[in-house]
C-alpha cells in the first residue's frame, strides 16, 4: 500500500483521477500496477519539499483508492473508494504509517436528491457554456462527469476554495 500525503487537492469517493507517476515516486516501495492500494492522507498545511512530515501535520480523515491502470506514458489512473478515519499515525525512517478504519457516510441528502441536484447542476453548466467560443469543448468536459462528486472534483480548481474548505466536503 502506498501512503501519499496531499495538500489542497479535492479528492472525493467514487471518482477517477489521473496522476503523473512521479507524484508517487518517493512513496512507492514497489512498482505501481493495477490493483495497488493507496491511502491519501490530507495535510493540515503545506509542507516544503524535503521537510519530514510529523503526525501533527495530518488531518484525521483521508481517502482510500486503488490504481485502475498505469498509463502507457507517465500517468496513472486512480479510482477513489471510501473516506477513511486515520489514527495512530507515525513516521519511521521517512515512511508514514497509520491505523485506518472506514468512515461512515453521512446521509445528508438522499440518493434521489443527489441525482436531481447533479442533473440540475449539469444542465445549468451546459446552458452557461453554450454562448462561448470554447463552449463545445466545455460541453464535452461537463458531459463526462458521472456524479456530483466527480463534478465537484473536476471544477474544484475554478471554485476558489481553500484547502480547509476542500477537506470539509
Amino acid at each position: 500500500m502506498i501512503v501519499r500525503p496531499i495538500y489542497n487537492i479535492l479528492l472525493l469517493p467514487d471518482v477517477s483521477y489521473y496522476f503523473r507517476k512521479e507524484f508517487f515516486a518517493d512513496f512507492a516501495e514497489e512498482p505501481i500496477e493495477a490493483g495497488t492500494q493507496i491511502l491519501f492522507v490530507f495535510l493540515k498545511h503545506e509542507i516544503n519539499e524535503g521537510t519530514e512530515i510529523s503526525p501533527d501535520d495530518l488531518c484525521p480523515v483521508g481517502i482510500s483508492a486503488r490504481v485502475e491502470a498505469p498509463g502507457e506514458e507517465d500517468t496513472i489512473q486512480v479510482r477513489t473508494l471510501e473516506r477513511i478515519d486515520i489514527t495512530g499515525a507515525s513516521v519511521e525512517n521517512g515512511q508514514l504509517t497509520a491505523e485506518t478504519s472506514i468512515r461512515p457516510e453521512v446521509e445528508d441528502i438522499s440518493e434521489e436528491e443527489e441525482k436531481e441536484l447533479f442533473n440540475r447542476l449539469r444542465a445549468a453548466l451546459l446552458k452557461f457554456v453554450q454562448g462561448y467560443q470554447w463552449g463545445l469543448w466545455a460541453r464535452g468536459f461537463i458531459l463526462q462527469r458521472k456524479n456530483i462528486y466527480d463534478m465537484a472534483s473536476a471544477l474544484s480548481d475554478y471554485l476558489n476554495l481553500t484547502a480547509e474548505e476542500k477537506y470539509a466536503i
